[in-house]
This record gives C-alpha cells, sequence and structure tokens, in this order.
C-alpha cells in the first residue's frame, strides 16, 4: 500500500509544532510497513525575508530522508492574501505532479484539510484519477465561511473517498454545509511512548497549573490569566506557567504586570516537544481555556503524562473528557474555570495518574489509530476496485 500524504501545514526548521500530529501519523504509518511519503511547501515569514534567507528559500525543491519515509518539499516564502494561498497551491500540485512522474501514482493521497490541501488533491484526482481522503482539522467550520471557501468545501469533500474528522463537533459542523457526506471520526495520534510520567514528585506546598497554545484569543489566555488571579486571591500557593508564543504576547505581559502576577504567573514563550514534556512532568494540572478546538491534541499528552486537565467545553475536548480525567466549563466563563481551579486543588491527591495515562495509551496511541487508519484506507481501496 502506498500513501502519499498532503498537509496543509507541517513542521519545518523554523517552528517544529505546527502540524506536529501530521508528522506523527505519518511517522506511525510508516513505522507499521505502510510505504508513505510527503509532499509539502515550506513557507517562511516574510518578516525573515532577506538576502541571506533567500538563498535558502528561493522555491528549490528538496528531498529530506526521514526513518523509513521521505518528505518532498519545496522553500519558498508565506506571501499574504490571496496570492499566497494560489502560489501554495500552484507549487503544491506542481510537486505532487512532479512526485508522480517520478516515483508513480500512490494507491491514495491522504490530505490534511480543505484549504488548501484538498483542493490540490481535487486536481491531482481529474489529472491522475488518484483516490483521495481528506482529515478535516480546520476551527474555520465552527464560523460561517465565506461563499468561496463554502463552493471549494462542498466541491473538495463531495469528491472525496472519505472524509474523517478528529471530534464530533466537526462533524456536525461540516454536516451542516453538506448533507450525506462519507464521514468517520479518528481522533489524532499522541506518542504515548513519549509522553510519560515524571518519577519526580513537585512541590508539594504549590499547585502548579500549565496552559500550551499560540498566544492567540481563541486559546482564551487572558481569560484563563483572570481566573487564576481570582483563584489566587482564595488561595495563595497557586502557579501558573503558559507556553506557545504569538499575537497576543504583549497584552498577556501588560495583564500579568496590571494584576501583580508576575511572581506567580510566567509566559514561558515557544517550546518544542523535549520542552512540552518537561513542562508537563512538572505540572499539576493542564488548563485548557479555548474558545473553539477541533480537537486538543495537548490535552491528550497531558493524560498520556498522566497528568488532570481542566477544558472548557470548546468542541474537540468534549470528545476526550471523560469521568477521572478532570474538569469541563463553559467557553469564556471566568468564575467557572476559576472554581474547577480551586476545586482541582482541593481533589488533587484523587486523581489516578495510572488510570488517566492508561485511557490516553488505549484511546490515542500508535497502535490505537493506526488500526483505525488502516481499516479505513483497506475499506476505501477495495471500494475504489469494484
Amino acid at each position: 500500500m502506498k500513501i502519499l500524504v498532503l498537509p496543509s501545514f507541517y513542521p519545518d526548521s523554523s517552528n517544529t509544532n505546527i502540524g506536529s500530529f501530521f508528522k506523527e501519523q505519518v511517522k506511525t504509518l510508516a513505522k507499521f510497513g505502510i510505504e508513505v511519503n510527503v509532499i509539502y511547501v515550506e513557507q517562511k515569514s516574510l518578516r525573515k525575508f532577506g538576502l541571506r534567507n533567500l538563498k535558502d528559500s528561493y522555491f528549490q525543491s528538496a528531498v529530506i530522508e526521514e526513518i523509513n519515509w521521505k518528505e518532498y518539499r519545496i522553500k519558498g516564502w508565506n506571501v499574504p492574501g490571496r496570492i499566497g494561498k494560489k502560489l501554495w497551491i500552484y507549487l503544491s500540485k506542481k510537486l505532487a505532479k512532479r512526485f508522480i512522474l517520478e516515483n508513480g501514482t500512490p494507491d491514495l493521497i491522504h490530505c490534511h484539510n480543505a484549504f488548501w490541501a484538498g483542493e490540490v488533491c481535487f486536481n491531482i484526482n481529474k489529472q491522475f484519477n488518484v483516490p483521495y481522503i481528506i482529515t478535516e482539522h480546520d476551527n474555520a467550520f465552527f464560523s460561517p465561511l465565506t461563499y468561496r471557501k463554502t463552493i471549494i468545501a462542498k466541491r473538495v469533500f463531495k469528491k472525496a473517498a472519505k472524509i474523517i474528522v478528529v471530534s464530533k463537533s466537526l462533524e456536525k459542523a461540516i454536516n451542516e454545509i453538506e448533507r450525506d457526506l462519507k464521514i468517520d471520526i479518528i481522533p489524532n495520534i499522541v506518542d504515548t511512548d513519549f509522553f510519560i510520567p515524571s518519577d519526580l514528585n513537585g512541590d508539594i506546598n504549590t499547585v502548579t497549573f500549565l496552559a500550551i497554545g499560540s498566544l492567540d484569543k481563541n486559546k482564551g489566555h487572558e481569560l484563563l490569566i483572570e481566573a487564576f488571579y481570582s483563584a489566587l486571591k482564595i488561595n495563595p500557593n497557586l502557579m501558573l506557567n503558559i507556553c506557545g508564543d504569538g499575537p497576543e504576547r504583549k497584552n498577556l505581559v501588560k495583564k500579568i504586570n496590571h494584576l501583580n502576577l508576575d511572581k506567580r504567573a510566567r509566559l514561558i514563550g515557544h517550546v518544542n516537544k523535549f520542552e512540552i514534556l518537561k513542562w508537563l512532568q512538572k505540572s499539576d494540572c493542564l488548563v485548557h481555556a479555548s474558545y473553539f478546538e477541533t480537537f486538543g491534541v495537548v490535552l491528550i499528552e497531558a493524560m498520556s503524562c498522566g497528568i488532570p486537565f481542566i477544558s472548557s467545553k470548546s468542541g474537540g475536548p468534549n470528545d476526550i473528557y471523560e469521568d477521572g480525567v478532570g474538569f469541563m466549563v463553559d467557553p469564556g466563563n471566568v468564575t467557572a474555570l476559576r472554581d474547577a481551579m480551586l476545586e482541582f486543588v482541593n481533589l488533587k491527591n484523587t486523581f489516578s495518574k495510572s488510570k488517566i495515562r492508561s485511557i490516553a495509551v488505549k484511546r490515542y496511541s500508535c497502535k490505537a489509530v493506526f488500526e483505525k487508519l488502516i481499516r479505513l484506507y483497506s475499506n476505501v481501496l477495495d471500494a475504489e476496485l469494484k
């Protein structure tokens, strides 16, 4: 079985976290013996544009040899607006055609997100008659789409051999755009062999909360800081660490300083996979205050480390939650989030690390998700032969 993966975003040298769950899936497919390759247009931010960087990124192609799979990339620049999207689609189609002409047609293309990998797959299917499936992750479907995007999504979804979504809430959102689509729910993979509990005990006198995610408004970090401030007035033995970077960083720094929280709440900045593990292992509870989430990989990473979580009912996390793994609160509710943090402090010792981890392994480990994927691939290819 030959699978070609086309992600809409993917880890690169400038950001190893973006699309990391896509790469984890590729790694898992290769690990279990599937012949898999990746094609991707790697775009650097124009803020880094300069003669020195231009030498390394002038839309030249490169093949990166990974363990048991290859990544075919074109290196370029992230041009903003519609022109940039058209450029990305053009380069992706060019790279896909080149791959097929040099390596033969794959049995199946697995693309991630209708915008814009799905549009590339739609065109490749027309030219080479290669079936494709889409795993959709985009929280854009939780808001009204533009007319243009709606037309593209309908066209791409209807032609797909199968659509995979990562949560029930995303399935519902997509069904509101187009009925009678062939949709399966398969979660993202988390490397439960990497994200493991720590043998060390933390500070018994302090309860440490951790948030991980891009510093943008959707992640609800400002609301989290307000809830933490309110909880701290009731229990002064709390700490909050926020890992990530993004456009809201300056506003969050201002918020922390305004509330005099600089000794109790810290913005850690961008962290890689290894640093995420360390921060999880020395924390007592993960807090996730997003307004919309298609899934919630970081919740599973925390569970795999035996760490309970507090999350907003923001979509994907609703599917992840079950009794014994933490608390759920309504999104945007500062009081509810504060109360959940204080309740966690009171019930901290009632959570079982081994039980929390076992749930993550059973539902989201490489083996568990691979079995679902390979069954779907086989069913799609069998249907194509009929």
